[in-house]
């Protein structure tokens, strides 16, 4: 396990979006000087914010953390203190509007507030996730201030692994999908969203354990994160009150343990794990049907079947959860095997559960669980309209239903169309949802009247309009997909890998992945492996496609 401490980086304005005519001086917020308050500067070279004027500022990407002032002085009025009124926006519309309008929220972190700013002050304030600010005097006094700069909070970790190929824009959704997920690391545990659902959401975290650890390593925030959904949900409570995410947790289990080894720490979660397996066997009846109801001593809640919200209330749920069943048994019988349990009442179990059929209405989401859990899918289905129908939480379920079936390329060119529509709109992470049908400004845009906005107009369920989150660490999947599958990474154990590239179109291709004992990395010219550099104590083995 890496052990880390969460640092706060300064990061300075990228540019000056909009400033009142009367303020002055608005271009010096961009120069990067010492952050500490000069008492004998000029106070003309400051920036000036006269009573009832505003700024608003662009810091170039999404951030987790706060807005740090160092005022200079205050002049014009008799007073220690002056209100500033604040606003927060992951979008630049989101900076400019009150809460309310369009679905704007303080959910889980304020985001539009007032602060009363000493005189001669180093303050930060606020703790959110946003690319905007904007900046309104409300008080009496003029303002100087000697900077404004966003505090970036994050675990003093760099990324280990990369992906540099002959696609330029593949390589910016891998570099924006590990980057996704790192900032949802915060406060020592793996929250959902760095603006709204800073959660510890157990089935969510599904794909950003594997961001993570494929990207950085077994950082402490991952394994916290897993015995905090152990330990704040005992049996016969499901995880989150979501049978589904009981599941998940059984398949974050494996995929930590299988990349770190970490034995006595697994041996924690053996009791645990072996209470949850027999829940779980209590809820499939004779015939083999799924029924979390012969389970009523655990807390049910509407969302019994759950996969994504795109897919909520579809009548294909039950099949998407018993192929995660499916998937779930298949890791538990790997852990149980490495803890010398006996794994043969869950092998049994797993051929007892009756496979649910789709029906005609099946959404893409489903179909790449079905295939995940099953060994089968309709892969016609997955590619027809190309990115359409896809969501940001089933990309990596869907991708590697493609990749499985052998067809990366078309796997590759659904990935590079979904997530390059974010990209076209302005994104600096990836959101909690998205479709390739939303039109309109994009985020790093001013809204218009009569012009459609992205980040207001659309959503649906808990993430309509401003709600919706624009950094959720679920939308990771593209870079675990690129690393395991087009790289060809596969962890056997985590001294053992096996490399098997499927680069489909790709010809050159630059790939690292975080291993317990530093970086493995191989290199692939004219579409073919022709070096590798790995650590002295992992073992590696080609398979050829």
């Amino acid at each position: 396990m890496i052990e880390t401490q969460e640092i706060a980086t300064p990061i300075y304005p990228s540019r000056v979006v909009e400033v009142s005519p009367d303020a002055k001086n608005a271009e010096s917020l961009l120069e990067i000087h010492p952050l500490a308050i000069n008492l004998i500067s000029d106070l003309n070279e400051a920036f000036v914010l006269p009573s009832n004027a505003h700024i608003v500022l662009d810091f170039g990407e999404e951030y987790a953390g706060g807005i740090r002032f160092l005022v200079r002085a205050l002049g014009g009025a008799k007073i220690n203190s002056n209100p500033l009124r604040i606003r927060f926006g992951e979008s630049l519309g989101e900076a400019m509007v009150n809460i309310g309008d369009k679905n704007a929220t303080g959910d889980h972190s304020p985001r539009d507030f007032v602060y009363a700013m000493p005189n001669l002050c180093d303050n930060t304030v606020g703790y959110s996730g946003f690319r905007f600010v904007r900046i309104d005097n409300i008080g009496e006094a003029t303002m100087y201030f000697q900077a404004i700069v966003l505090m970036a909070r994050h675990p003093n970790v760099s990324r280990v692994a990369h992906f540099r190929s002959d696609d330029a824009r593949l390589n910016r959704i891998f570099k924006i999908a590990c980057r996704t997920a790192f900032l949802c690391l915060q406060n020592g545990y793996l929250y959902d969203g760095i603006k709204r659902d800073r959660l510890v959401w157990t089935g969510d975290m599904g794909i950003e354990v594997k961001t993570l650890l494929d990207g950085y390593g077994a950082l402490d925030g991952i394994r916290r994160s897993l015995d905090f959904c152990r330990d704040s949900y005992p049996l016969p409570a499901w995880m989150n009150a979501i049978p589904s995410y009981s599941l998940w947790w059984i398949i974050e289990l494996e995929d930590y343990y299988r990349r770190t080894g970490e034995l006595d720490w697994l041996k924690t979660n053996a009791r645990y794990l072996q209470g949850l397996i027999h829940q779980l066997s209590t809820c499939v009846d004779k015939e083999g049907r799924l029924n979390f109801d012969l389970c009523p001593e655990a807390i049910h809640s509407e969302l019994e079947y759950f996969i994504d919200w795109p897919t909520f209330g579809n009548e294909n749920n039950e099949t998407a959860v018993v192929a995660l069943l499916k998937i779930a048994l298949r890791s538990a019988v790997y852990l149980y095997n490495v803890l010398g349990l006996d794994s043969e009442p869950i092998k049994a179990l797993s051929q007892k559960v009756r496979e649910v059929p789709l029906t005609k209405k099946a959404m893409k989401g489903q179909i790449g669980t079905v295939y995940e859990g099953y060994g089968r899918g309709n892969l016609d289905a997955l590619v027809k309209d190309g990115g359409h129908g896809f969501s940001t939480f089933s990309t990596y379920l869907c991708l590697k239903a493609l990749s499985d079936g052998g067809r990366v390329e078309d796997a590759l060119r659904c990935l590079i169309e979904y997530y390059g529509g974010m990209l076209d709109h302005g994104a600096t992470t990836f959101f909690e949802d998205y479709d390739l049908d939303w039109e309109g400004l994009g985020v790093d845009q001013m809204p218009e009247e009569g012009k459609p906005y992205l980040a207001s107009d659309y959503g649906d369920h808990c993430y309509l309009g401003y709600r919706l989150s624009l950094c959720h660490g679920w939308a990771s999947g593209p870079a675990p997909f690129l690393l395991e599958e087009v790289a060809g990474f596969h962890p056997l154990d985590a001294y053992h890998y096996e490399i098997a590239p499927k680069l489909g179109p790709i010809q050159t291709l630059d790939a690292t992945i975080a291993t317990v004992a530093g970086p493995l990395t191989i290199h692939c010219r004219e579409g073919k492996l022709v070096s590798y550099e790995k650590p002295d104590e992992i073992m590696v083995t080609f398979r050829v496609q």
